[in-house]
């Protein structure tokens, strides 16, 4: 049942049973003010309503300066007149850390219209300094760590294609429903790090724990819509192959040009795809891990975001994949320190524009 309270002579209201109370500890409702629900025959004030609590005295808390939720001061730090509960320390500290100022660093969380109405924040040189700097602090963890996910990735791609032998594009099936769950725990590990919160190997595999099946089906249907992009390569391809088949002499030469030609338009068009996709898709794992989303509006979400920078995102991309095959040259060695800079890197553009997003309400 909801209740009313009356502050400077007017009425507000109604509230739920939970939020009076967050009034009633946070000191904003005292014994002297008027309260009212439904079923009262009239005004009363507090102390009145509830005789048996007497006299209202509020316990030593707070408001969080980063959730606004009420805590006890116990369970909180102050820094410079302002309090932060445990849950928004590390991203309080992380901020400071990255040179916010206090009222940014302990600001509140906003919705989807404030991120999308904002600037989109792009730095690649300023991301790569970061992701060194994490790196350089914490090499054996991220190298072990990151090591492990290579070595799931590769057992599971070794199942994969022997399930392809048995089941036509089972193979590929099943990479689709694993990879979302795997890239997804690899990201929230380097989250985690690059949130100054303690982070662990075992925070790779969370994403089987958080958003299982969102991130399943995400990996799922951005690999079915991937796969349909290769369609027009793959026809002009098989029609290069039956050329010769589908006349009783030798195809012409002008026939096998036209039909190389249509393969490597087809290939170019399936290629500019892929990475269209790839590049409008970029947040959406991490929205899903992080924020809660449902992968269909975490989709919607890092397009409509991502779109507003398009081209400044996708040179982003590239140099991130530059900077990882890069690795490849040192005998592969030198991927592990060039993978974790690529996923350090899209962590911390991220947290650059997300950081405050506020969890989607359903």
């Amino acid at each position: 049942m909801n209740w009313h309270y009356a502050a400077d002579g007017k009425p507000l209201g109604p509230f739920t049973e939970e939020h009076f109370q967050h009034l009633v500890h946070s000191g904003v409702i005292t014994a002297d003010t008027l309260v009212w629900r439904e079923g009262m025959s009239g005004w009363q004030r507090y102390s009145e309503a509830f005789p048996s609590q007497g006299a209202v005295a509020p316990p030593p808390g707070a408001a969080c300066s980063g959730c606004g939720q009420w805590h006890v001061q116990d369970a909180m730090i102050q820094y410079e007149g302002k309090w932060i509960c445990a849950a928004c320390k590390p991203m309080f500290v992380q901020r400071l850390k990255e040179g916010a100022p206090l009222i940014a660093a302990a600001g509140p969380t906003v919705g989807e219209s404030a991120i999308l109405q904002r600037e989109f924040q792009i730095d690649i040189g300023e991301c790569l300094t970061r992701a060194w700097k994490l790196f350089s602090t914490q090499p054996g963890l991220i190298i072990g760590a990151t090591a492990l996910s290579g070595l799931v990735f590769l057992g599971l791609w070794i199942v994969s294609m022997i399930i392809g032998f048995v089941i036509p594009l089972g193979g590929q099936v099943i990479m689709m429903i694993c990879s979302g769950p795997l890239i997804g725990g690899l990201l929230w590990f380097y989250l985690r790090l690059a949130r100054g919160e303690p982070a662990e190997v075992a925070d790779i595999f969370a994403g089987f724990r958080r958003q299982f099946t969102q991130l399943f089906l995400a990996s799922l249907i951005q690999g079915l819509i991937n796969l349909a992009c290769m369609i027009p390569f793959g026809i002009a391809m098989l029609l290069v192959f039956l050329a010769p088949m589908a006349v009783r002499h030798n195809p012409g030469p002008a026939m096998i040009t036209g039909f190389i030609i249509a393969m490597v338009l087809g290939l170019l068009v399936a290629v500019a795809a892929l990475l269209y996709l790839a590049t409008i898709w970029t947040f959406s794992l991490m929205l899903i891990v992080d924020k809660g989303y449902r992968f269909w509006p975490a989709m919607q979400f890092s397009r409509r975001f991502v779109m507003k920078r398009f081209w400044m995102m996708l040179a982003f991309l590239l140099v991130a994949g530059i900077i990882m095959s890069a690795g490849m040259f040192a005998c592969f060695i030198g991927m592990l320190v060039t993978v974790p800079l690529y996923y350090a890197m899209k962590v911390f553009l991220y947290e650059d524009n997300f950081r405050d997003l506020a969890p989607p309400s359903t």
